[in-house]
């Protein structure tokens, strides 16, 4: 949020979200849904900012 708010004010409206690198092992379904509703529970803070998140794809 504080870096949302940074971009904000710069007059940027895009945060993009890159997931951690790579992994020994494939995330569990488990760790898949944390991360989903984790990057969902951000982007709603962030639009209410009028920044929109989005998550780099790899």
């Amino acid at each position: 949020m504080r870096l949302a708010k940074i971009i904000a004010k710069c007059g940027a409206d895009i945060l993009v979200l890159g997931p951690g690198g790579t992994r020994d092992q494939p995330s569990t379904l488990e760790e898949l849904k944390v991360a989903a509703a984790t990057i969902n529970e951000v982007a709603k803070r962030t639009y209410a900012l009028g920044v929109k998140s989005c998550v780099h794809p790899h």
